[in-house]
């Protein structure tokens, strides 16, 4: 059978400092982050946050600096025996092309994060190759 393809982007399981505001309210929201992709990143989270809520990132990797804007796409409490603590999602609204085509580059070959969920099955495409023999 074949596994649900659900994610647009491959994300890549890092640990890298960044800086992390919120530009509602002046806060630093986190120093951390745990994983990156194309479209957002998964920050480890110091203080709560609302979804939605604008968000400057600097992150850091090597002599590499990334500037973007994003907005807090999910929030997760850290409830979970899986969850590596309270921790936000991130989703990259203004960011320079460039420079995360640069880190992206750096982080090739890098696994991404191991899943916390089981693989749930996509049975539409089983079928689409059964029938395609």
């Amino acid at each position: 059978m074949q596994p649900a393809r659900d994610r647009g982007a491959i994300r890549r399981a890092v640990s890298l400092p960044c800086e992390a505001v919120s530009l509602d309210r002046c806060l630093v929201l986190g120093s951390r982050v745990f994983d990156v992709s194309a479209t957002g990143l998964l920050l480890s989270a110091d203080e709560p946050a609302r979804q939605n809520e604008y968000v400057l990132v600097h992150l850091f990797a090597g002599d590499l600096k990334l500037v973007a804007e994003a907005r807090v796409a999910r929030v997760i409490a850290g409830a979970r025996r899986s969850d590596r603590g309270p921790a936000l999602g991130l989703r990259l609204s203004r960011v320079s092309r460039r420079a995360l085509r640069s880190l992206l580059h750096r982080l090739r070959g890098t696994p991404p994060p191991v899943p916390a969920r089981h693989v749930r099955r996509d049975y539409a495409a089983t079928v689409r190759a059964i029938r395609a023999g």
